[in-house]
């Protein structure tokens, strides 16, 4: 496998990159992990109390997340489409032999 010649400048850049997309991902698995189940267990008293939220699973169980909806999940699906730019970026990055990078 080839070796790449990493610069100073490009070993900054791609760490920078991997704490954006850690950040992004980090969001991404929050929000996927607390939307609400598709058939609840409790879904009798739900029928009962039409008022209740649904459950949640994951890490905070909160009820933010369905208060937020209308601009959580399109957040969601824009922090996919960056993660797969900044995936680009950094193989551009690596791969490139620009003058910039030395």
């Amino acid at each position: 496998m080839k070796t790449f010649q990493l610069t100073a400048k490009k070993k900054i850049t791609l760490a920078l990159v991997v704490v954006i997309v850690v950040a992004l991902l980090i969001f991404i698995i929050n929000v996927q992990m607390n939307q609400p189940d598709n058939l609840p267990a409790n879904y009798m008293e739900r029928l009962k109390n039409p008022g209740m939220t649904g459950d949640y699973i994951g890490l905070w169980k909160s009820r933010w997340h369905e208060e937020n909806k209308a601009w959580i999940y399109p957040a969601k699906q824009y922090a996919i489409y960056a993660v797969a730019a900044l995936a680009r970026l950094s193989v551009w990055v690596v791969a490139s032999k620009a003058k910039f990078w030395k």
